[in-house]
């Protein structure tokens, strides 16, 4: 098998709105792992959300790494031991956090374990929804963050979709030295460690597994991705993805609505 690992996004990427996964995707990484190849999942979820994912496509009696929080926070699976950790540093976060309350946008936090909110709202109920990922209420975020010795892993702005993009360039050149702005969704605006990121968890992962770089696929479809494609072997945009991944990508497959996972398994890893 010329491509051992597979290291792919969830949103957009394996599933759309409705978070379903098809039956050819299923039955494509079914396929893959009895083979002897290594799949997981790389999200800017959490680690009990992308838990979940990784039941649901069959794999909870594997031994895996899943990266979550946009590679902040990489566990195992299914024991949940911390392998690795990148807080933000903690002057950068709370001028990011300032900048929101100036402005009056919605944001919140996560540490490697949990999801904080300042009160509950209707954005914060319907990502909790979609996401399956509890929150925890602890009143005004930038106090929270100044009196805790929670290791603050990520933090999520949810603005207008025209803003997120001009909003991420002028984080970046205000406040970032240390972290790094992007997006994975087009109202979302994420900051994180410049240490995380998914490309350098695909890195440890294959080298914690002993996999060539050369020998590993990711796949993708948002601007988080890019460093992912970057790493990889091989680098795939789904078609749905946005314009600035599929032109660092080495193939773009179908979007996420056909079955993108089990077209690439198909082609590039079971072919023969």
């Amino acid at each position: 098998m010329k491509y051992k690992m597979i290291i792919s996004d969830f949103d957009g990427t394996m599933a759309g709105h409705d978070r379903i996964v098809s039956k050819e995707n299923k039955d494509a990484i079914r396929r893959f792992t009895q083979a002897g190849g290594y799949f997981t999942i790389a999200s800017g979820r959490s680690y009990d959300s992308v838990y979940n994912i990784i039941c649901d496509l069959g794999l909870k009696n594997s031994a895996l790494t899943l990266i979550c929080l946009n590679g902040s926070v990489i566990k195992s699976f299914p024991d949940g031991k911390l392998l690795k950790n990148y807080p933000i540093d903690k002057d950068e976060l709370l001028s990011a956090a300032l900048t929101c309350e100036k402005r009056g946008l919605y944001y919140h936090l996560y540490d490697e374990g949990h999801l904080y909110i300042d009160e509950e709202n209707e954005i914060n109920k319907k990502y909790r929804d979609f996401t399956g990922t509890p929150y925890t209420i602890v009143g005004n975020l930038r106090e929270f963050i100044i009196k805790s010795n929670a290791p603050i892993t990520k933090l999520l702005i949810v603005t207008e979709k025209e803003k997120t993009l001009p909003m991420i360039d002028e984080l970046n050149e205000t406040i970032a030295k240390k972290s790094v702005f992007f997006s994975s969704n087009p109202i979302f605006v994420e900051m994180c460690s410049r240490n995380a990121g998914k490309g350098n968890a695909l890195r440890f992962l294959a080298s914690l597994n002993g996999v060539d770089i050369s020998q590993t696929i990711a796949i993708g479809d948002q601007y988080n991705d890019i460093p992912m494609i970057e790493a990889a072997g091989l680098s795939v945009a789904v078609g749905n993805a946005v314009a600035a991944l599929k032109e660092k990508a080495d193939y773009i497959a179908p979007p996420c609505s056909e079955s993108a996972i089990a077209h690439i398994i198909d082609k590039f890893c079971l072919d023969s």
